[in-house]
């Protein structure tokens, strides 16, 4: 095996790792939202994932008359543990 493809198959090894790193890193984004999401259903909140008009991923949290909007899920985690659920982080 020559050294070209040696260096190839490194990369495209490291490439190939670096994707599977995204995709676990998108499903357990995925999994965190889908059960804060749960978490905010069991008292009555509805959870929506929105966009900004810059693309930026904006997350919005209903209930009756409230409307508030979060832009990660740590601060929207930070907000159910401490407002909803009345737990100090």
């Amino acid at each position: 095996m020559s050294a070209l493809a040696v260096v190839h198959a490194g990369k495209g090894s490291t490439q190939h790792t670096a994707g599977q790193a995204a995709e676990q890193l998108a499903a357990e984004q995925r999994k965190r939202a889908s059960t804060i999401q749960a978490r905010l259903a069991l008292r009555g909140y509805v959870l929506v994932e929105s966009h900004t008009e810059r693309g930026e991923v904006e997350w919005i949290v209903s209930f009756q008359s409230l409307c508030k909007a979060f832009a990660s899920l740590d601060e929207l985690e930070g907000w159910l543990l401490t407002r909803v659920e009345g737990r100090r982080a």
